[in-house]
């Protein structure tokens, strides 16, 4: 239980305290007619439903987790004593309620007509003792700064700080609720001094509990909104602003003048008093994306958009770099708006309640983030930052790489219009001169800028100071001036594209040392291919033949993959090139790798740095990339793909080539080397498989279980239990039902039940903790571990789940996994019918839902008192009747054929759960490979006939 949690569960303990005194022994009076008489069971079950809701935090189990720290512990053992007073007072309630004849003016007297007065006695003791053993907890919290308080209030601070949140006021408010405390218990002691602790419990209860219920909310709204931050935010949202290269000294300084290159620039008059969408444009690698970045974080930016907004504090920025070769969400609508909303909340976080709707109030931080929802929220920000504390607050966002949007143009190019369309929001997008950006974008010259048309002052800048100030050039200059001719045939033949001029200032550099004549260096220059496209060519056709493969390899993967791949795998791409440990001198191993790479792929690729992985582990936070955009378009077009595909082996698949070369990694690795997860080189190898999961590409699922090996070995590496869960979070079908065969190889007590209560219930994807989410949640990797053995009727809690964190999801906990699957969709009989799902939700529940009673969960188990799984699941399928009839047409066969025989098993709770009848206790599988001793001749044909009752029920 976090410190935070704490706090909210000691006040309401003491809330409950209160209540329950009060109902007890000082005698609730339930006279409330206008003629007087008594109307017991209104007060009664008011009373009920009061005791009740008091009692709710109690019976969380997420609150009722212990932590090491010993007041939070005592907390926690208070709170599950007062549960238990709490369900004494409702049995006694509830029969008093169901009771009509018995008429008293008191609940007390109702209570003593059903206790005797000595049992009344010793709870009001109980809830006295609890009363003053929270408050002498309390008093220790506010004067002790090491307290888990405290921490809380630090954690708090903390987190604010990593994410850069602007809530300064309520953390404040936090702390001055914390010196109110501290002040209500020195005025206490100060009043009575010498007064020893007997009489603690019975001062300022009043000023105590309410100062420690304000504390608990204000700090819940912190923790909340940085939650919800957290979800946003995903993984490299910043890299490609990062890895854009910055200006060359003083250059693009014309961006903000109001006349350049003989036309009038409208950029700085744009962002004093301009609205919509100012469009930066030009030929590709002419530096719209550096210009962009510069722009962006240039102060002036925000100085002349403070003209726009009134003042600093009206003004909200947000930046989105679209990335094509990079993941969905940097490629993408929903990572452009994530992306800016993150901004904009983390600026504004005071209007996270009044804009995320359900999200914020339900404290929903698992559930993905659609589109629409994202779209809806924006419109929601526009129309709700108009408040009293942030009268018409403007928002202007810099979005780069149009043209890098992975669908269609003219969706984006929407998408943009729209946002803009709104008062208080401007854009500043960049994209390439295409058609449908130009009919969006380009109506109007003063919002627009041709980069090509302004960067020759800035070309000719870059030339003469990156070469013409080179010291060989130099001498050459001084011993013949002709050398400057070189510098101007380089500029005017650039044509505006900036990436062409550093290709050939790169390759003169080089020849330097030749020391050619002025008519040989501008033959260079005149023999250097004019198009990049042609330049890449040339690049391709003079690697030499003997790192074909190897080149090939590397190209295609990083096309493939989406990811930037880390510089140390270079050493391992071709299977034979075994060189032994990497070396732990890591300067020594870049320079060596980057020279190797140069051989390998010359000017087509580069080397990066991925922030997220700077710090942890040294060896892989260098990535190669694409030098530009342009080279990723030269190398996707089919002749040169199909080049790239000639020169490996026909049986090659990228992302097999890069699981492979991963596990060599592993398997030359010097043992000093940190195998912490989430290592970035075992993210690429499960990532990349999971991708020929997807594909059902057979692959040589013993290499995973080769680096599982490794890694857990290594001084520093996870258990096999954490290996096995990325495994399963990230959908490894096949090497989980292979690995399962033979459970010895984890040694760590692992079952399919386990994993399969793992992927319901506790899967964390990308750092968010996950209740059951359908879509996340594979309908594979269910039928593997079923297939495996694991028993849907198991109990969804055991001896097994201790180390389970998301157990505080489960709607009934002592029921079995697959009641707690069904009562997802059904969660509550009152408000299903107003839930209503959509069509694509009811056909994955019916794969999913068929693929339980398959494998022999319960049809007609119990989920409520009057309700089963039957009636929950004809509900659900409301609209697809056909659906609730396959489900039920498939648990008659499956009952009907014997396939396996189930034995009545006793829960907990009393209620009865349905095993596999193995003549062993249901925790222990049937062996591996071998069929239970209950299963008939129809059990050695299963999966063909499982195949066959699904062919006949569609």
């Amino acid at each position: 239980m976090d410190p935070l949690s704490s706090v909210g569960l000691a006040s309401n303990i003491l809330q409950f305290v209160e209540f329950s005194v009060k109902l007890v022994s000082k005698g609730v009076e339930i006279y409330s007619s206008t003629d007087g008489a008594p109307v017991q069971h209104a007060d009664l079950r008011a009373s009920l439903d009061n005791l009740r809701e008091l009692a709710a935090p109690f019976r969380q189990r997420k609150n009722l987790r212990l932590s090491r720290d010993p007041d939070e512990i005592r907390i926690v053992q208070t709170a599950i004593a007062c549960n238990e007073i709490a369900h004494d007072l409702e049995d006694a309630l509830d029969g008093l309620v169901a009771t009509p004849h018995s008429m008293t003016s008191s609940v007390l007297k109702a209570l003593q007509s059903v206790w005797e007065q000595g049992k009344i006695d010793y709870m009001v003791g109980r809830l006295e003792g609890y009363r003053s053993d929270l408050q002498l907890m309390m008093i220790n919290a506010v004067l002790n700064r090491q307290s888990f308080l405290q921490r809380s209030i630090d954690t708090l601070k903390s987190n604010n700080d990593e994410l850069g949140i602007k809530s300064d006021v309520m953390l404040a408010r936090v702390q001055d609720l914390k010196d109110e405390l501290r002040d209500i218990l020195h005025a206490s002691q100060h009043s009575m001094p010498g007064v020893d602790a007997a009489f603690l419990p019975h001062f300022a209860d009043n000023a105590l509990r309410d100062k420690l219920g304000e504390l608990y909310a204000e700090a819940q709204e912190i923790a909340k909104a940085t939650d919800m931050l957290r979800s946003l935010r995903f993984h490299r949202m910043t890299l490609r602003r990062h890895n854009v290269a910055d200006r060359h000294l003083t250059t693009l300084e014309w961006a903000y003048e109001k006349h350049h290159e003989g036309q009038r620039l409208h950029f700085r008059e744009w962002l004093e008093r301009g609205k919509g969408v100012y469009w930066v444009t030009g030929n590709a690698g002419s530096g719209k994306s550096t210009l962009m970045k510069f722009v962006y974080l240039d102060p002036r930016t925000k100085q002349y958009l403070r003209s726009w907004a009134g003042q600093q504090q009206n003004l909200v920025m947000a930046d989105f770099f679209f990335w094509k070769p990079g993941a969905e969400l940097e490629r993408s609508q929903s990572g452009l708006l994530r992306s800016l909303l993150y901004e904009v909340l983390r600026q504004m976080p005071a209007i996270m309640p009044r804009v995320l709707g359900a999200r914020w109030d339900d404290w929903i931080t698992d559930e993905p983030w659609t589109l629409s929802e994202l779209q809806e929220i924006f419109r929601l920000v526009s129309e709700k930052s108009r408040t009293s504390n942030h009268p018409d607050i403007k928002f202007c966002f810099f979005v780069d790489g149009l043209d890098e949007y992975m669908g269609q143009s003219h969706e984006i190019a929407q998408a943009v219009q729209e946002l803009s369309d709104t008062p208080n929001i401007k854009l500043c997008v960049s994209s390439r001169p295409w058609n449908t950006f130009e009919a969006a974008f380009g109506h109007d010259e003063k919002a627009l800028l041709r980069v090509h048309e302004h960067n020759r002052e800035d070309i000719r800048r870059y030339v003469h100071e990156i070469l013409g100030q080179h010291r060989s050039f130099k001498q050459l200059v001084l011993e013949n001036q002709e050398y400057q001719r070189v510098l101007h045939k380089i500029v005017s033949k650039a044509k505006g594209v900036f990436l062409w001029v550093f290709l050939v200032v790169r390759n003169m550099k080089e020849s330097l040392p030749n020391e050619d004549t002025v008519k040989m260096m501008e033959r260079i220059v005149d023999d250097f291919p004019s198009e990049l496209e042609d330049y890449f060519g040339r690049m391709l056709d003079i690697i030499v033949p003997r790192y074909h493969e190897a080149s090939s390899r590397i190209l295609l993967g990083v096309m493939e993959s989406n990811t930037l791949i880390p510089l140390t795998l270079v050493a391992h791409i071709l299977p034979e090139e075994e060189d032994g440990p990497v070396s732990v001198d890591h300067l020594h191993s870049s320079r060596k790798l980057r020279a190797r790479l140069k051989a390998y792929c010359g000017d087509l690729m580069t080397v990066v740095e991925d922030l997220g992985y700077r710090t942890n582990f040294t060896d892989c936070h260098e990535r190669i990339d694409f030098l530009h955009r342009t080279v990723n378009d030269y190398l996707h077009s089919p002749p040169v793909k199909c080049k790239l595909q000639s020169r490996v082996p026909q049986c090659f698949n990228p992302s097999e080539s890069i699981v492979q070369t991963a596990s060599r990694y592993f398997k030359f690795a010097n043992q000093s080397i940190n195998i912490a997860l989430p290592h970035p080189v075992v993210e690429i190898l499960i990532s990349e498989a999971a991708k020929l999961e997807d594909v059902e590409y057979e692959y040589d699922v013993s290499i995973v279980d080769e680096v599982r090996e490794y890694v857990v070995k290594s001084n520093t590496g996870p258990s096999n239990r954490e290996f096995v869960k990325v495994a399963l979070q990230r959908g490894l079908y096949s090497y989980i039902r292979e690995r399962f065969k033979d459970m010895s190889v984890f040694r760590c007590g692992l079952d399919a039940t386990w994993a399969l209560r793992y992927v319901l219930f506790e899967v964390d994807f990308h750092g968010q903790q996950q209740a059951i989410v359908a879509y996340k949640i594979k309908p594979r990797m269910v039928r593997a571990l079923l297939d495996r053995g694991a028993n849907p009727n198991a109990m969804a809690v055991d001896g097994t789940t201790s180390d389970i964190s998301a157990l505080q999801f489960l709607s009934k906990p002592q029921a079995s996994i697959w009641v707690n699957y069904v009562s997802r969709l059904v969660p509550d009989e009152t408000v299903s019918a107003l839930l209503k799902p959509s069509i694509d939700s009811q056909v994955f529940e019916a794969e999913m839902c068929g693929i339980f009673v398959e494998h022999g969960a319960e049809y007609s188990a119990a989920l409520t008192g009057r309700q089963n799984v039957r009636g929950a699941l004809q509900m659900y399928f409301g609209d697809m009747p056909r659906e609730a009839e396959r489900l039920e047409l498939l648990a008659r066969r499956w009952r009907r054929r014997g396939m396996i025989s189930w034995a009545v098993e006793p829960s907990a709770s009393g209620q009865e759960l349905l095993r596999p009848d193995t003549g062993r206790p249901h925790s222990h599988s049937p062996k591996p490979g071998r069929l239970s001793p209950n299963m008939d001749s129809g059990g050695r044909r299963r999966d063909k006939m499982r195949d066959k009752f699904k062919s006949w029920l569609l």
